[in-house]
């Protein structure tokens, strides 16, 4: 057996082996958040109306209702229909939890399968928490094992078969030999989705994740009947076909340890997390007293070589504006704000948005020593009365290295469950304690009853 094969058996075997109540405390908290801002995400979708189209029409074609959608009123449709609906609504607002170390939204490639088989199987919290943590495990350090020096593929279209079959698989108990095969398998049927479309605003960008989610969740039945690929699989899609490192040691080195979904990123900001820093830096050019947005000049932008990549200043859609560098510092300027609002359809339209965003100008920014500060920006707002406002943000907010807030996050929380799940923000800030042998669903239930209702019926 060659060294990949080797050590992608090892990490199946260790995800297999790891029961719930083995995760350290840490590691199960921070499941929880990742499941409530993933789940958040979806629901952040609701109102957008290509969701609420794609919706409409997969509940016309009248299919049997197996798992829940998490948009407006959790509508129950196929499994396949549920997987996708979760998958495209989750990356949607761009609100999605992320990986930090490299490209790759485990969570979100994991997770809407994983609801589904949470309702097909009658899985408790503990079981679903369990599954999270694993799948994102392994698809991590896959994304880990494999990275691109200039990545053309977006990481959507590369490791969402990967982290829906490992979800489905665990879930299913599949022995360790299975999971290996699952996970090899799974990465032949990574789709090209190219870097280059998010900047241009294609729509079709949102397609990717759901189309690995269910191929993922749809192979997982065949691996387990024996019709899967050799175990050195992965090597061949992402090392010779697109040129990945193939670091092989990623698969097992601190396994059990060095918990890859303890570092996660949350965002305040629905747009690409390498613009973040810009917008904060922006945010704070904004607060300055000096400050007015009729009077800015020039808008010198510094910043990182992954931020550098995304540059349009005449965005077309919501999705070209959540990737330009341009729009996002623009239009934090603007609103003063980085949330919805700053990248709705309206911002597009907006003539001062638009002034704003043909005055920025991307540079690098010299690269800090220090690791954690890889993603810096720094924003120079010239005034046209020769004022210069100059910010810094070395690490945005969210990253492991500067936690979102308790009270922001829930808050955030709170306006992604609405009506139709307003316990999320409660969910998450009792961090699954005390409910981990409760029914997935029941919990859900639970969810989608206001606080005071649900305080009423403990006591």
């Amino acid at each position: 057996m060659d060294a990949f094969s080797a050590g992608l058996l090892e990490l199946a075997e260790a995800c297999h082996a790891t029961a719930a109540n083995e995760l350290p405390p840490q590691v199960r908290q921070r499941a929880v958040r990742v499941i409530s801002d993933d789940v958040g995400a979806i629901l952040s979708a609701a109102g957008e109306p290509e969701i609420e189209a794609a919706l409409a029409a997969a509940t016309k074609r009248d299919g049997r209702p197996e798992a829940s959608v998490y948009l407006t009123g959790l509508p129950r449709l196929t499994f396949e229909d549920a997987i996708y609906l979760n998958s495209l609504a989750g990356c949607w607002c761009e609100l999605d939890e992320g990986y930090r170390p490299v490209t790759c939204h485990a969570g979100l490639y994991t997770l809407p399968a994983l609801l589904a088989e949470a309702e097909r199987w009658e899985l408790s919290v503990d079981d679903v928490v369990r599954c999270l943590v694993l799948s994102y495990e392994i698809c991590a350090r896959i994304a880990e094992c494999f990275r691109f020096a200039t990545p053309k593929v977006h990481a959507h279209a590369l490791f969402a078969p990967i982290g829906a079959m490992a979800a489905t698989l665990l879930a299913r108990r599949a022995p360790a030999l299975t999971l290996a095969q699952g996970i090899a398998t799974a990465a032949t049927l990574a789709s090209i989705g190219p870097r280059v479309h998010l900047a241009r605003g294609y729509l079709s960008r949102n397609l990717w994740s759901a189309t690995g989610a269910v191929a993922g969740w749809q192979a997982a039945g065949m691996v387990e009947i024996g019709i899967h690929a050799g175990q050195e699989a992965p090597l061949d899609v992402f090392g010779d076909l697109l040129g990945g490192a193939g670091r092989t040691e990623a698969l097992t080195e601190g396994l059990r340890e060095d918990w890859a979904i303890c570092k996660g990123y949350h965002k305040l900001y629905a747009c690409c997390q390498h613009g973040h820093s810009a917008v904060e830096a922006a945010l704070a050019c904004a607060t300055d007293p000096a400050f007015e947005v009729n009077k800015v000049g020039d808008i010198e932008v510094q910043s990182h070589p992954l931020a550098l990549g995304l540059s349009n200043p005449r965005p077309q859609t919501i999705l070209g504006a959540k990737f330009s560098m341009e729009h996002m510092v623009a239009a934090a300027l603007r609103y003063e704000e980085g949330g919805q609002t700053a990248f709705s359809s309206a911002s597009l339209d907006d003539p001062v948005v638009a002034r704003l965003r043909e005055r920025v100008q991307l540079r690098p920014i010299s690269p800090p020593k220090d690791p954690r500060f890889d993603r810096a920006s720094r924003v120079i707002v010239h005034l046209e009365d020769g004022v210069a406002l100059d910010q810094t943000c070395l690490v945005s907010t969210g990253s492991p290295d500067r936690p979102v807030s308790e009270a922001a996050f829930a808050d955030k929380l709170r306006k992604a469950g609405g009506d139709t799940l307003p316990g999320l923000a409660g969910f998450a800030e009792a961090g699954g304690a005390g409910i981990g042998q409760l029914a997935w669903r029941a919990v859900v239930e639970e969810m989608r009853r206001p606080p005071t209702q649900a305080a009423a019926s403990e006591a």
